[in-house]
């Protein structure tokens, strides 16, 4: 049917009005849908860069005494117990030099009123005595200042079971804030020594076992002996508060 004149133009202005409007319309709903998208996708970025970051916050003291670790391992370096005054480490002064096989090293212990110190990993801290183990109020601010020594168990040099532990953290986020002396104990081998100094005298240690328990296993809290050991306990994996780690060792020699 043929419309034409005034009523043709008024019909033909309505369909083209209703045609921009739901093109306005789509529009809309595109640009609305647009932001919806880039919105998501912009937090989903961030999210992932967060993660990421926390990620790298928390593991990078794992991360850095490891990768010294394998280096010096890598180069042959050796460590023993300092006799007397040490003199320090040189400087490293190019990337041909680090990979260098150095001379020996000796380690001074940070306390001989109380100390551990471990070569092979290059371990070296106070030892804060006397913390209970079963008050995290208490071990977590003593972790903080250094190795615990288990209230309850034995000095060095001693009969019995003398109990050491450390990185006893309850969150990942609170890693960084711990001591990082017992990161690297899952390197330790039998025959592997520790040295204990307890009122400037010096104990030796070698490791006789080591296991992975529970975190709910405190029977090695407990060990009955009739002869001087040594017992190490930290997180494991490392980095996490998944499972324990203990090491043991027995008194070899003591001055």
């Amino acid at each position: 049917m043929y419309i034409g004149g005034k009523e043709g133009a008024e019909m033909l202005g309505k369909w083209s009005q209703r045609g921009r409007l739901k093109e306005a319309e789509r529009s809309k709903i595109t640009k609305k849908r647009y932001l919806t998208i880039l919105f998501f996708r912009t937090l989903g970025n961030s999210l992932v860069v967060t993660a990421v970051f926390w990620l790298v916050y928390a593991f990078y003291p794992v991360l850095k005494v490891e990768f010294f670790y394998q280096l010096d391992k890598a180069r042959g370096v050796q460590r023993e117990v300092a006799i007397g005054e040490a003199l320090p480490e040189p400087p490293k002064s190019s990337f041909g030099e680090i990979l260098r096989k150095p001379k020996p090293l000796t380690i001074t212990p940070v306390s001989r009123e109380f100390g551990i110190v471990i070569p092979k990993i290059n371990a070296n801290g106070q030892i804060i005595p006397n913390v209970d183990p079963r008050d995290y109020q208490e071990y977590s601010k003593k972790l903080l200042e250094g190795i615990a020594h288990a209230r309850g168990s034995v000095f060095p040099g001693e009969i019995g079971n003398c109990y050491l532990f450390a990185h006893s953290v309850g969150h990942l986020w609170e890693i960084p804030r711990y001591n990082a002396q017992f990161y690297l104990l899952h390197n330790l081998q039998e025959g592997d020594l520790i040295h204990l100094f307890y009122r400037g005298r010096q104990y030796d240690y070698k490791v006789v076992e080591k296991i992975v328990v529970s975190p709910s296993d405190t029977s090695y809290l407990n060990i009955l002996s009739h002869e001087p050991i040594l017992t190490l306990q930290t997180c494991y994996p490392p980095g996490t508060t998944w499972r324990r780690l203990i090491v043991i060792a027995k008194l070899i020699a003591g001055s």
